[in-house]
């Protein structure tokens, strides 16, 4: 049989097939890197998922360190109170030993001297059980304390808003690899769509395929090379050292408080040089400097950086207020109030703001909605809203002189305030009373009559009174007083009625035993809730302790002392007058005797300085005297002396001043304090002895 063998002939591809071919190997190709797309989008998911659960770690350690801070600072306070306690009871019991010794009860004033003793033993072991009260670092401040058990808090809850930062940006390409992974569906669904085509559409459709798929390398380069911020801890434990010192300057004034801030400004300096991109470094540094133009700068940059919150853009507003850009304060504000409508301190700043701009008809109707804001608060929040409202107000006439509608304002929010308080209502009551100006002095006379009026007052002054004639006020009309001290409240007093009569004068009086504090002080008198008299006085400072003027008709003489300290006067042939520091061993006890005139005073003042030389050898044993030497009494010659000695392991500091007058009586004056208050008291006591006066006969 014959068989033909036919050899395989090489047939040419046809264009459709190389076609087909070529789509194949693309397709191929683009689903490669879709799973390589794939694999950068789980990675990212797992990265995002582990700073997540990472976060919510650093959350439940947060919330655990704030309550056993909250714990710790709780006890600690207790005890603090407990401290001051203790430390009045031993004061107390110490000021009635040295009253017996003066009285010369020595053996009474053992045993007051032995209970003030174990008063402080007592607080000696309470002070081991408390850092507030035993760690030199607090200085006995609860602010510093509670601050400083937040630090880890603090620094727990930067490190979970930096994880969850961390997350949402592994999280945001994980959606972008999302993305892709979308763009590279479409283009296979366009590469398989051209196969069933055989007409020109189809290079078309591979065209737009392979534009996508280059499209979609490019940006998967940008998202995988875009870094996921990661917060350095160095950057977080700077933003703490710097929270810490501005909440501490929040609780302060003055020089101490800007002495925080500036600390705390350097620490945020150094956050931000860490991290950049540390929008809360920038808003806490705004707030530290809120009064300088570069708070406006921080806070921009925080509200750019991704915290623009209502807090954010109240506080932008605030700080274009402070520099009298008024336009740009108002813009911020209502942006502040449009993003977060609660806090009702927006709201106040909207109408303050509007005042600036002399835009009365507006500035009204945003009062009114911030005391209506202010009033869905509980009563303390409430009233500070309101103060804070005043003080800006009477900040604004400052600034800017006469401002339409201010001080019409202030007086209404005032009255809002009083008739809160009076009634439980914002809205006053009226009433026909009419009450004059207020006249202001340091006495008053047997008929209610001010006695050296003044609207300036020395330091130290423990008293004022405040005189005003009234008219027409109905019986029982409930009023209320308000004092303030430099714009803040300083004393709020109600009375439920008036029982002074229709017409006459009268007065109220404000007093602190230590002294009134310096600064200007307003006066308020709300009849029925209505702001009927004002009136203003000052106390000025002064560096030396205030002294006033004790008057002993028994003795006849006057002393200057502290308005503080304790004055006892013992009436009698051997009455004395004494004046007793608080809390301390420093005394100055001024007594006289009579002697037979014939003796002659430089020879009974010689006999005085003896006897009272060998009274402290006997009593002490070992005592260091000094030299007998001149002194001048109220005008009469005498004799001083100086001497140190132990009393049981206390180191003591005393003088004793002998004077005497030609008709026979002798003046002692002594002066004791412990060697370490010696720097602290020598110079009051001093004061004192050159204050010392007779009275005339």
């Amino acid at each position: 049989m014959d068989v033909d063998l036919e050899l395989p002939v090489e047939v040419e591809a046809s264009p459709q097939n190389r076609f087909q071919a070529v789509l194949i190997l693309l397709m191929t190709l683009t689903t490669l890197w879709g799973t390589v797309v794939s694999y950068l989008q789980s990675d990212a998911s797992n990265r995002e998922d582990l700073a997540a659960r990472q976060g919510q770690v650093y959350a439940i350690e947060a919330t655990g360190e704030m309550i056993r801070a909250n714990q710790q600072a709780e006890h600690n306070f207790f005890l603090y109170t407990l401290h001051a306690d203790l430390t009045q009871r031993a004061s107390l019991d110490q000021d009635e030993a040295r009253t017996q010794r003066v009285r010369g009860d020595e053996e009474t004033a053992s045993r007051w001297e032995a209970s003030a003793a174990r008063w402080r033993e007592v607080q000696a072991r309470l002070d081991q059980l408390a850092p507030l009260l035993s760690d030199p670092r607090y200085e006995g401040s609860f602010v510093r304390f509670y601050e400083e058990v937040n630090r880890d808090a603090y620094l727990r809850y930067e490190q979970q808003v930096a994880a969850n930062q961390m997350a949402d940006g592994w999280g945001r390409k994980a959606d972008n690899y999302v993305s892709v992974i979308t763009t590279l569906a479409v283009a296979l669904f366009l590469f398989g769509l051209s196969l069933t085509i055989h007409n020109w559409l189809r290079y078309f459709f591979v065209l737009v395929g392979l534009l996508i798929v280059g499209f979609s390398f490019v940006w998967t380069g940008l998202i995988f090379l875009t870094p996921v911020p990661a917060r350095p801890l160095e950057a977080m434990e700077a933003y703490v050292e710097g929270l810490i010192a501005s909440n501490i300057g929040d609780s302060l004034s003055g020089d101490e408080a800007a002495r925080y801030y500036a600390e705390a400004i350097t620490h945020f300096d150094q956050a931000i040089a860490l991290d950049p991109g540390y929008a809360a470094a920038y808003y806490q540094r705004g707030l530290a400097r809120i009064e300088s133009p570069e708070a406006i700068t921080d806070f921009e940059r925080a509200i750019a950086l991704g915290q623009d919150d209502g807090f954010a853009y109240g506080n932008l507003g605030w700080a274009y207020y402070l520099q009298g850009r008024y336009e740009e304060a108002l813009e911020a504000t209502r942006r502040a109030i449009q993003l977060d409508p609660l806090p009702c301190e927006s709201r106040f700043n909207e109408g303050l703001i509007l005042l600036a701009l002399d835009r009365m008809d507006e500035a009204w109707p945003a009062y009114e909605e911030a005391i209506a804001c202010a009033l869905q608060k509980d009563p303390s929040d409430r009233d500070a809203l309101l103060d804070v409202a005043i003080v800006d107000l009477e900040g604004l006439l400052e600034r800017e002189g006469e401002v339409a509608g201010a001080k019409a304002m202030i007086t209404n929010l005032k009255e809002v305030e009083a008739s809160l308080t009076l009634f439980g209502s914002p809205v006053f009551q009226e009433t026909p009373a009419v009450l004059g100006p207020i006249t202001f002095a340091t006495g008053v006379t047997d008929d209610d009559r001010p006695i050296n009026p003044a609207t300036q007052f020395p330091p130290g002054t423990q008293e004022v009174f405040a005189f005003f004639d009234y008219r027409d006020v109905p019986p029982d009309s409930p009023w209320l007083t308000r004092w303030s001290l430099d714009g803040e409240r300083y004393l709020v007093t109600t009375y439920p009625s008036w029982l002074w009569g229709e017409a006459g004068n009268t007065w109220v009086s404000l007093s602190t035993p230590g002294g009134l504090p310096p600064g200007r002080y307003t006066l308020d008198v709300f009849i029925n809730g209505r702001l009927l008299t004002s009136g203003e006085f000052e106390v000025i400072s002064g560096a030396e302790v205030p002294l006033v003027r004790y008057e002993s008709a028994e003795l006849g003489v006057a002393v200057a002392y502290p308005p503080d300290w304790q004055v006892i006067e013992e009436p009698g042939e051997e009455g004395f007058l004494a004046f007793l520091k608080p809390d301390s061993q420093t005394l100055f006890v001024l007594t006289r005797f009579s002697f037979d005139p014939a003796l002659g005073a430089e020879e009974a003042v010689a006999q005085a300085i003896e006897a009272r030389q060998e009274s402290l050898q006997e009593q002490y044993g070992s005592v260091s005297l000094g030299e007998p030497g001149p002194y001048t009494l109220a005008g009469l010659p005498g004799q001083v002396i100086t001497y140190q000695y132990l009393d049981g392991e206390e180191a003591m500091a005393g003088t004793t001043v002998v004077a005497a007058d030609d008709a026979g009586t002798l003046y002692v004056v002594f002066l004791e304090m412990r060697s370490d208050d010696y720097e602290a008291d020598s110079q009051i006591l001093a004061r004192m002895l050159e204050s010392v006066a007779l009275l005339a006969p």
